[in-house]
Formats: structure tokens, sequence, C-alpha cells
């Protein structure tokens, strides 16, 4: 049946998974996690993943390990992390792009306690995850503890100290996100599209039985 499906959704020029969103079918996208490994020591983190989901609207910036980075903030992959640099105010903001978010996480290491907090479009908190203190190397705690919020249509979250907000107290790795994709319900489009797919491969096949 599933193969039959997919035969129709092709010659129709239409997607299994357009089918499923034009239904009101709840369609989630695999995780992205953005490692921040490709861009260079100091440099700003703003819109260079845009293609990939989020704006960090140049609220954080890189450090290396080996160059700029303090050894007790490991990074989770190597060698990059972004940090609340004090430059911009020592909170880091991340805006999806593309649809909303049904979860973010991050690896998290500071010298204080971290909050996450997710936001829907219209600046209503969703959801909010908190490291339990200092977790640097050396604190007590282990370094990169990961936070995370799931919730329907997340827009933007953001990362701050819960002690103080000057920045310089936490570094950010792995950010991930899964992207949410649900269209309004319509429960009698899908069957109606599935019919159109019928016809047309029916057609299709009379028309290589004539050939």
């Amino acid at each position: 049946m599933k193969g039959t499906y997919l035969k129709l959704s092709i010659a129709t020029g239409i997607t299994t998974a357009t089918l499923l969103s034009l239904s009101g079918v709840h369609v989630q996208a695999a995780s992205v996690v953005i490692d921040f490994d490709s861009l260079t020591s100091g440099e700003v983190v703003d819109n260079q993943f845009l293609g990939l989901g989020v704006d960090f609207q140049g609220t954080t910036s890189i450090l290396s390990l080996g160059g700029n980075l303090n050894a007790p903030y490991p990074p989770k992959s190597i060698p990059n992390v972004i940090f609340d640099d004090p430059s911009f105010g020592g909170i880091i903001r991340a805006n999806s792009v593309g649809g909303f978010w049904s979860k973010v996480g991050a690896f998290i290491t500071g010298n204080q306690p971290v909050s996450l907090r997710a936001f829907d479009v219209n600046g209503v908190l969703l959801g909010e995850a908190t490291t339990p203190g200092a977790n640097f190397t050396g604190s007590g705690l282990e370094p990169n503890i990961f936070l995370e919020v799931a919730a329907q249509n997340i827009a933007y979250v953001d990362l701050f100290g819960t002690i103080f907000e000057g920045g310089n107290s936490f570094t950010v790795d792995d950010f991930t996100f899964d992207t949410d994709t649900t269209a309004i319900p319509t429960p009698a489009l899908l069957p109606g599209l599935i019919g159109m797919g019928v016809a047309a491969l029916r057609k299709k096949q009379s028309d290589n039985v004539a050939e």
C-alpha cells in the first residue's frame, strides 16, 4: 500500500509529505545540528546559517579551542563554540527561519546557571530549561550539559545567565532544532488528492498501453 501511494504522488507531481501536510497531518523533519566549526575564531555569528533554518542576529561570536577559548570550557565538537559575548549584551538569541521549531536544544558550559527559553511569534513563553549551576571543568559538574525545550510553534529562543547577564559567562555548542510543519486541517482534501493521483496514474497506464 505504501508503494502504491508513493507512485501516486510521483504521478501527480505531489510528494507524499505534501499530501500529508495539506491534510493537516503533522510532518517533522530530522534534527539540524549547528556545530559552528565552519566559522573562524572571533567571527560574529549572524545569518551564516539561514539556509539551515536559524538566524542568530549577530548576538554572539566564536571562541576556538587552542585560541581564545578558555580551557575549562571545552567544546562538545571541536574546535568552536559560541558564547554570551558582552559586546552584544550577554544574551544569545536564535530565530527560526522557514518554519517554526518543535524542539530546540544545545550543550551548555557556564560559570553560573544558564537558561534556555523558547517563545512563540508573539513573545509568549512556551518553555524553559536551566542548568543546575556552574559546570565548567573543575566546578563539580560535568561540562556540556544538554538543555532542551520541546513545544509547538517555537519562533525563537534565548540563552542567558540567570545570576548576571553581563556576558562572558557561558558557552554553547551543537545548537540543535527540529522544524515542525503543520498545515490547517482539511480532512476532505487528502482523499481528493489521492483521487487525482489515481486518475493521473490510470491515464498514464492507458497511454502506455496505447503506445
